[in-house]
């Protein structure tokens, strides 16, 4: 009868304390050891095939729970609101998404394997909500179909080159100038094109005062 190879000192960071051989377990043969946790550092017996999957990370999901309660503010870039109940050894928590910043409900154990609450586009990388602005924006100035060419476009208004040429300028611009999902973006002038220098982003109310009628008014 062969003889197993021996086992590494770690496994995926937990250590082992005994090398337990192999069993049958169910119908299968299995090596089994007993290893320490490297969350809590309490014993426990595993089958070594386990301890290797990616995303282990403690001796239980319990352990594992405690862990991410006890040391993270944030997982994997999400920022943890609130922490809810234990469902089916999984814990519930309100994250705050990295690029929208918007709050979802989400587990602990599904953030190691997530970036984004789903407002990304997966081909590009950037708010799906800001693809609907840059693809409206030029709808407006550019296509005389639109509802509201008449508002734009025909009164001369246009996008600055760099905002056409490159998608990703105006993304980037965009994120680096307060963009979130409660703002809207807002020409200062109002008379003026879409540009990085005549462009902010805005609250329903700021808009408001900031439309023609209004400076009229004033």
């Amino acid at each position: 009868m062969s003889r197993c190879k021996p086992l590494p000192e770690f496994i995926n960071g937990f250590r082992v304390i005994e090398d337990l051989g192999t069993k049958i377990h169910s119908g299968k043969k299995r090596r089994f050891a007993r290893f320490q946790c490297k969350v809590c550092f309490s014993e426990f017996i595993c089958q070594a095939e386990l301890i290797r999957r990616k995303g282990r990370v403690s001796c239980s999901h319990e352990c594992a729970n405690k862990y991410w309660l006890d040391n993270l503010k944030e997982s994997s870039g999400f920022k943890i609101i609130s922490v809810g109940e234990l469902i089916k050894e999984k814990r519930k928590v309100v994250v705050e998404c990295p690029h929208c910043l918007k709050h979802f409900q989400s587990s602990l154990q599904s953030l190691t394997s997530s970036k984004q609450c789903g407002c990304l586009d997966y081909g590009v990388g950037y708010p799906k909500r800001l693809m609907r602005i840059k693809k409206n924006m030029i709808e407006r100035c550019y296509n005389p179909s639109n509802i509201n060419y008449c508002r734009y476009g025909a009164r001369g208004i246009k996008i600055c080159e760099e905002w056409i040429a490159k998608t990703s300028d105006f993304f980037k611009w965009a994120l680096a100038n307060g963009y979130n999902e409660n703002l809207s973006l807002d020409r200062i002038n109002n008379n003026g094109n879409y540009e990085p220098n005549n462009c902010r982003w805005a609250t329903r109310l700021e808009q408001m005062a900031n439309t023609r009628s209004k400076k009229k008014e004033i």
